[in-house]
Parts: C-alpha cells; sequence; structure tokens
C-alpha cells in the first residue's frame, strides 16, 4: 500500500507544478514557494519509487 501512496503523491506533486507553470507560477512569489515545496518533495518520494506502473 505505501508504494501506491508513494506513486500517488507523484504524480500528484507533478500536476500542481505543472499547474503553477501554466498560471505564470514563477512570476509570482506563491507560485514559485509552491512548486520549491513540490521540487522538495519529488526529491524525497523518487527514490522510494521504482517504476510507475500500478
Amino acid at each position: 500500500m505505501d508504494e501506491v501512496e508513494n506513486k500517488v503523491k507523484v504524480i500528484s506533486m507533478v500536476r500542481m507544478i505543472r499547474h503553477e507553470l501554466r498560471r505564470d507560477g514563477l512570476n509570482r512569489e506563491d507560485g514559485r514557494k509552491k512548486i520549491k515545496k513540490c521540487r522538495e518533495q519529488l526529491a524525497e518520494l523518487l527514490p522510494r519509487v521504482d517504476s510507475m506502473t500500478f
């Protein structure tokens, strides 16, 4: 179950980053903070996920 949760979190983080980038998040302080936080969480999650197949 942990593995599936990690995969879902990875997908969620990527979607949030994409959303912020589409909404011009790099040019807003709150957008940059959100992107940075998502990238940090992705860096922690990716070593735990071996593949994205369910």
